[in-house]
């Protein structure tokens, strides 16, 4: 036997002479339509193998990571750079106070827009100056005895007191007025008050110059301390060139040599005067503050000055702090060395442009995620919070769950945390503005996974033979019941 025979006689697929098959118009529609649902059934099992399947599980969390990083950008929009302060405390007794590494603050202000303004560090105010020239302008700076400086008697009684009356007036006639704000019952204003009054003893001649003070516990002097936002006791604000608008504050040291050191170094750069020269006839024109590209102006051929007087500052607070994986929380609240606060002077009013935990991830990564992740990374994006009263905090609580996307073909899953919040206010001194956190014990592990090819190639063969054979029976049964019809038929002619 030869190989050719052999081959033969191990066929599988033994092939019939068309001589001894039978081909109907029936069996033409029956392969139409096998080839139909042969073709639908392919491309619907195609469709199933492209599809990407995900799937979630919950699992214990393996992290064993022991510190969490939180990263957030939170703008609070009453409370100066100068106050805000970052604390953390956890349910391990740790409590870390003005955490300052990895943070970084900048000063805004809320425009009329409702839009946050980064301020400079120092307001620029300026004014028309008419024929004045630089002897108008000299005034001595005081070189008292070395003797007398830091000397200081509870007696002394040089600043002026200012009040609602008098405050523009005063104000406006100074080249550089600094304004005590204090409370009787603060400490630190009491430790103030003789270095005060002994460095207003150096002005008391000096027109240019102005050392006052204001007693915010006073009821007539209310408005006038919320006006110019005091919430700290004591504060040293300052005002140039006769203008109210202001929003910077003496930070320096509280010593009268420091104050003199100030303030003839501000009086060397200021540029102008509103103290009227021996030759003027009336007092010089009130000072003019223009606001950049503001069109009323634009023909007075007058320099533009920005004004300062838009609101109370804020300060926009970014970067990340690193926590234990236990339950804590950290929060934004007013604090200063050698200051008091009034708590109903205090507004935890805020913005939260961010906020999420773990290490933040890329624009790709965050781009892999599913849109059932993706929204709960940062739950708080751009989310306000206006706080309804004065002196009470907003408390957020925050319900964080590890997770674990495995993209289909990624070399490495991306690991990040999801979570919920909910807020409440209450009262509490000093406010501030707090997010607890929690941790879950569960971690989400969602995987992306795809039908594998085998199963993709048997799927396909199971359907091309399963309809192959069943459209066969189907064709075979309908061919041998139209014979036996036809010979019935037949019969009954004959």
């Amino acid at each position: 036997m030869g190989g050719s025979d052999i081959l033969k006689s191990i066929q599988f697929y033994r092939k019939v002479h068309s001589d001894f098959t039978d081909a109907t118009s029936t069996t033409g529609v029956i392969s139409i339509g096998a080839a139909v649902v042969m073709t639908f059934l392919f491309f619907s099992q195609l469709s199933e193998f492209l599809t990407i399947h995900e799937e979630t599980t919950m699992v214990m969390d393996e992290n064993t990571v022991d510190k969490l990083r939180i990263n957030f950008n939170v703008t609070m929009q009453f409370l100066p750079c100068r106050f805000a302060s970052i604390d953390v405390a956890d349910s391990h007794g740790d409590h870390y106070v003005n955490i300052t590494t990895h943070v970084a603050k900048w000063r805004i202000i809320t425009n009329e827009d409702d839009e946050h303004e980064r301020l400079a560090a120092k307001p620029t105010i300026d004014r028309r100056i008419d024929d004045r020239s630089e002897k108008d302008i000299e005034t001595a700076t005081p070189t008292p005895n070395p003797e007398e400086l830091d000397v200081y008697s509870e007696n002394e009684d040089n600043a002026k007191d200012i009040t609602p009356d008098n405050f523009e007036q005063l104000v406006s006639t100074h080249d550089l007025t600094l304004i005590n704000f204090y409370a009787p019952w603060c400490h630190w204003s009491n430790r103030l008050k003789p270095v005060w009054e002994h460095t207003a003893s150096f002005y008391k001649d000096n027109p240019r110059v102005l050392l006052g003070r204001v007693d915010c516990t006073n009821d007539a002097n209310r408005d006038l301390c919320r006006k110019n936002h005091i919430m700290a006791f004591p504060t040293i604000r300052i005002y140039r060139l006769g203008s109210t608008d202001s929003h910077e504050f003496y930070d320096g040291d509280r010593q009268t040599h420091s104050l003199l050191e100030y303030i003839s170094g501000e009086l060397k750069e200021m540029k102008g005067t509103v103290v009227r020269s021996e030759g003027d006839s009336e007092d010089p024109a009130p000072p003019i503050h223009l606001r950049k590209g503001d069109r009323r102006f634009k023909n007075l051929g007058e320099e533009q000055y920005e004004s300062t007087s838009r609101g109370p500052e804020g300060c926009m607070l970014t970067g990340f702090v690193m926590v234990n994986r236990a339950p804590g929380n950290f929060h934004i609240r007013a604090r200063a060395v050698g200051s008091s606060f009034d708590s109903d002077a205090l507004n935890t009013t805020h913005l939260v442009t961010s906020l999420t935990f773990g290490s933040p991830l890329s624009i790709r990564e965050i781009k892999t995620l599913n849109d059932d992740i993706s929204p709960f990374i940062n739950t708080l994006e751009n989310e306000y919070f206006p706080s309804t009263h004065y002196g009470v905090t907003r408390e957020h609580y925050v319900k964080v769950v590890h997770t674990q996307y495995k993209k289909l073909g990624a070399r490495s899953p991306v690991s990040t945390y999801q979570y919920t919040n909910t807020d409440t206010e209450y009262v509490e001194h000093p406010p501030s503005a707090k997010f607890s956190f929690d941790l879950s014990p569960l971690q989400v592990v969602v995987t992306q996974s795809r039908q594998p090819l085998t199963t993709f190639v048997t799927s396909v063969c199971a359907i091309i033979g399963g309809v192959f054979t069943v459209i066969g029976l189907v064709d075979s049964v309908l061919y041998h019941s139209l014979n036996v019809l036809k010979k019935k038929n037949m019969g009954k002619l004959g």
